[in-house]
């Protein structure tokens, strides 16, 4: 298969500009500068704390700060 002139050359411009970049960040350590920027921590379960029992404390501290305003 044959491709076009101008799909050819637009190939080749891509080329190029990869080329490009990858010899200017190459040398570069600072090429992702701020890993707290892009990397968030992966959420995990600590120990002695069930789901449940997590639940049970977070919701007790929404009707705590909602106020029980005439409910049990």
């Amino acid at each position: 298969m044959r491709l076009s002139p101008s799909i050819t050359l637009a190939l080749n411009i891509t080329y190029l500009d990869l080329a490009l970049i990858q010899r200017l960040f190459a040398g570069s350590r600072d090429f992702l500068p701020a890993p707290e920027l892009y990397c968030s921590p992966v959420p995990r379960e600590r120990h002695g704390k069930s789901g449940v029992a997590r639940a049970k404390r977070k919701a007790r501290k929404y009707r705590r700060q909602r106020g029980r305003h005439g409910h049990p």
